[in-house]
């Protein structure tokens, strides 16, 4: 806070540290209990007409760096003052992880369940065993991956399995619960959703592959391009095409010849999820989780570069 209000900026933020415990029993003799710690830091620095951001999520509370992490805001904050505009177009962008697990996210709430596929409503529908996206994409349902945050069992008790939903670009499955199971003729994959389970089983540690690239390397390779932070407001266009409308948010940047030039107002994207990842060119090393919600759906992605994200308007901030 100190160091914000020295550069005239506002900070507000949140350091959380949780414990819970997740158990499951019932008349048949399925017992499975789970105790876990969550900790999160969010932060916000803004000046009149620019705003940084910084978001982080851990196991344990020790993890975060505070003070480290909130400097990523400030900085963000005052690169970003007196943002400029950009024509709506088709743009070369790099988009930090938690802008990419954004995108991600969608694709498990829209398709990776069994009972979206089932009743023709998810992109998977028909596609199993077909190229959907870029060669480069692998995507898993990974509750044993140490960054994912997973439990190791759902909420029917059922012990959770890893599940490989894209691999090299190809759908190669989706998720079940013990109904969408019975009517697949297949085995439960252990991704019950909480009762009422209205929406059917989802993914709840998504883990997309990652690349050979820091995020300072992604910037320094684009010639013109824009970096995201994060996107926000994000809304459901078309599922089957995994088409989504949202805008930009706390840090977008013009990229000059590898640079950070200045900022600019934020801008509203239209674009399909899986041609994203299918134009995507370059991808980061560095893959972080995102917690989304309070049952744990987790998305661990890289920063990404890619060609032609298209930009349909801009904001007036």
């Amino acid at each position: 806070m100190a160091e914000s209000a020295a550069r005239q900026l506002n900070a507000a933020g949140a350091l959380s540290a949780l414990a819970s415990t997740l158990a499951f029993a019932n008349s048949r003799g399925v017992f499975a209990f789970q105790p876990e710690t969550y900790s999160q830091f969010t932060c916000t620095v803004r000046s009149g007409n620019s705003s940084g951001w910084v978001d982080r999520h851990r196991r344990g509370v020790r993890a975060l760096d505070a003070a480290a992490l909130g400097r990523v805001a400030i900085e963000k904050a005052e690169r970003s003052r007196d943002p400029g505009a950009i024509e709506p177009g088709r743009y070369t962008v790099v988009l930090e992880p938690n802008a990419v697990a954004e995108l991600v996210m969608f694709l498990g709430v829209l398709g990776f369940g069994a009972q979206a596929e089932q009743e023709g409503r998810s992109f998977m529908a028909g596609k199993l065993g077909s190229r959907i996206t870029g060669e480069r994409v692998t995507i898993v349902d990974d509750p044993y991956d140490a960054r994912a945050f997973g439990r190791p069992f759902d909420f029917e008790g059922t012990p959770r399995q890893r599940v490989p939903l894209i691999e090299r670009g190809v759908a190669r499955g989706v998720v079940h619960d013990r109904r969408t199971a019975k009517q697949a003729g297949v085995e439960s994959t252990g991704h019950a959703s909480p009762p009422p389970a209205t929406d059917g089983p989802l993914p709840y540690s998504l883990v997309l592959s990652s690349g050979d690239q820091s995020l300072e390397q992604l910037i320094a390779s684009t010639e013109r391009g824009i970096l995201v932070t994060r996107f926000w407001y994000n809304r459901v266009v078309d599922p089957k095409q995994t088409l989504i409308t949202g805008m930009t948010r706390d840090g977008t940047f013009v990229i000059e010849n590898g640079v950070l030039t200045r900022g600019l107002r934020n801008l509203r994207f239209n674009e399909s999820v899986l041609g994203v990842l299918e134009r995507a060119d370059a991808w980061g090393r560095d893959a972080e989780p995102t917690v989304f919600d309070y049952v744990g759906n987790c998305v661990v992605a890289p920063a990404l570069r890619v060609r032609d994200f298209r930009f349909t308007g801009v904001s007036p901030f």
